[in-house]
């Protein structure tokens, strides 16, 4: 258990079309693919880290490939499944569908606050098409991240 050079990786900033692009070649390599079985201190594996910035859905397929088990892997300080993480962070539905798919239990499975992945996943996206200026956009970011069902950027 620990932090890998994968969990480095999938942990960048902002990460560019490059960077995914350097990830999906990093995979390539059968050594490296291990590396994505990994948890670190906190029980993220590299899965976790990279749904904070939504990868595209070639690069999901990439890891979910070299471990497809990821998908029943908890986090220990909040308890949240991949697919709660791709939904707090507002992944394309795409990328939540990948991953409803892979383990379709995880529909119900609830963190250790009871927060269910849909429920993020609706009340995010409502916030975020509306406008900034929206007069009602400020309280909703507020309660949703009150009650953590939202991760707002």
């Amino acid at each position: 258990m620990g932090w890998t050079e994968l969990h480095k990786i999938c942990y960048e900033e902002r990460p560019s079309v490059e960077h995914f692009g350097f990830l999906l070649n990093y995979l390539a390599v059968e050594e490296h693919q291990d590396e994505a079985k990994e948890q670190d201190k906190d029980g993220r594996t590299p899965m976790h880290l990279l749904l904070r910035h939504h990868p595209p859905l070639n690069v999901m397929t990439a890891l979910l490939d070299a471990y497809p088990d990821v998908v029943y892997v908890q986090e220990y300080l909040k308890g949240y499944y991949p697919v709660h993480t791709a939904c707090r962070a507002g992944n394309d539905v795409r990328v939540v569908r990948l991953l409803l798919e892979r383990n379709p239990e995880a529909l119900n499975l609830r963190s250790k606050r009871a927060f269910c992945c849909l429920h993020g996943f609706t009340a995010m996206d409502m916030v975020k098409k509306l406008p900034e200026d929206h007069p009602d956009r400020d309280p909703l970011v507020i309660l949703l991240q009150e009650y953590e069902w939202a991760f707002i950027e």
